[in-house]
């Protein structure tokens, strides 16, 4: 199961399968799949896959993340963020490069500077829940 490929993803290292319920943070140096829910903060060195059951309350900080559930929380992408079909995004998003697909939702404020890949190995407090909209 560990070290699987998702045909559309590639590698993933790591799942959280849609019986799942994660309360407190998720730290991860690899890649990992969320289709259940959690309640904390994901901080991940490599990319974060939403699939369309996920249910996350609280922020993600990783290289990628691809959205196609439900976040309430402020997203810091080192280099892409893309929310596709039937995604939604409740909070702010920090990131070089932003994709939303037709069908995806997002409310929020959203800030597209160069590289953010120096800021994601932790979400800074400042940028945690309080700045949430």
């Amino acid at each position: 199961m560990f070290g699987m490929r998702d045909e559309k993803y590639g590698r993933v290292d790591s799942i959280i399968g849609s019986q799942a319920e994660v309360k407190g943070d998720i730290k991860s140096k690899d890649t990992i799949r969320i289709d259940g829910k959690i309640e904390g903060n994901i901080s991940v060195d490599g990319d974060v896959v939403l699939g369309r059951e996920s249910v996350i309350n609280g922020d993600i900080a990783a290289k990628n993340i691809i959205i196609g559930g439900k976040i309430t929380g402020n997203i810091l992408a080192g280099e892409k963020v893309e929310v596709i079909d039937g995604g939604q995004v409740m909070g702010n998003i920090k990131s070089p490069s932003v994709t939303i697909a037709e069908g995806g939702i997002f409310e929020g404020h959203c800030e597209m500077t160069g590289s953010a890949k120096d800021e994601i190995h932790e979400i800074p407090e400042k940028e945690s829940k309080k700045n949430q909209v």
